[in-house]
């Protein structure tokens, strides 16, 4: 958004509540999930400032979804493998 940047933390609440209704079945889902050092890069704002002028509403099948849920959950797996850096 212009003039406008949302800054988030570690465990930020924006994120992690962050709940969209599906447009093709009216099921709500989490679309939020933040974790520590980790930066996600989305297609969608997760901000509500920003969120109430949004103008489309991914599915939660969409392939924007299902990118930032396979990115969160092999950041999890690496974080609880014994490989470290």
């Amino acid at each position: 958004m212009r003039n406008y940047t949302a800054w988030f933390k570690d465990y930020d609440q924006r994120e992690n509540l962050t709940v969209f209704t599906d447009p093709k079945t009216g099921e709500k889902f989490q679309a939020g999930f933040s974790m520590p050092h980790a930066v996600f890069r989305t297609n969608h704002g997760y901000d509500p400032f920003i969120n109430k002028y949004r103008t489309h509403l991914p599915s939660a099948n969409d392939s924007t979804i299902i990118r930032y849920k396979v990115i969160k959950d092999t950041f999890l797996t690496y974080e609880k493998s014994s490989v470290k850096i």
